[in-house]
């Protein structure tokens, strides 16, 4: 038994690991294979076939091969792994818009409740919502009557300067959501943006 275990302790490393997947994949000789290699190695006369020398250079370009394998597989699961994520962030931003979409005119209410409530957070919630609408309007061909009603909120509010936010109601309004998949966060405070009007 200890000339077997020798035997097997001298084979090659990469020999050793594809007997072992071979058995692991449930390939049914393995056994019988290895039995039959150990009794030849054991026999006299036999010696062990010698593993060729490498060069320096020949190490190396197996080392920059598997580095290049190992870095072009990691490229790819970055790759599938933002694809999947983009994929996920759309479909919530989809989610998000048919939500909006159903609530109908209950969301410009909550614009103008957010808009009253006179602090950062109500303008950059009025502010994401006015994005929504507006993808929503883009969506159904409504962009007309989105844009004349986000001229009606910032004529009512024209005091607080919401205009700096909300747009002119055609150019800045178009600047507004055009290609937003994102609510962007200002992080805005009444003093910093609208000075003393509050």
């Amino acid at each position: 038994m200890d000339a077997v275990r020798r035997v097997i302790a001298a084979m090659h490393d990469r020999e050793k690991a594809g007997l072992l997947m071979r058995l692991f994949d449930g390939a049914p000789h393995v056994a019988a294979e290895l039995r039959a290699e150990v009794r030849h190695r054991l026999a006299p006369g036999t010696s062990a076939p010698s593993v060729a020398a490498r060069t320096v250079g020949e190490l190396r370009a197996r080392a920059r091969a598997i580095r290049l394998t190992r870095e072009s597989a990691e490229a790819d699961k970055a790759a599938a792994e933002q694809k999947r994520q983009t994929e996920e962030a759309e479909k919530a931003r989809q989610a998000r818009l048919d939500s909006i979409a159903r609530r109908g005119e209950s969301v410009w209410s909550e614009i103008e409740m957010e808009i009253e409530r006179r602090n950062a957070v109500g303008y950059d919630k009025a502010a994401g919502l006015l994005f929504d609408l507006r993808a929503i309007a883009e969506e159904r061909g409504s962009i007309e009557d989105f844009l004349r009603r986000l001229r009606t909120i910032r004529e009512k509010h024209v005091r607080k300067q919401l205009w700096l936010i909300l747009g002119d109601g055609v150019n800045q309004a178009a600047d507004l959501a055009s290609g937003a998949t994102s609510i962007p966060s200002w992080n805005l405070t009444p003093w910093m943006t609208f000075g003393n009007w509050f």
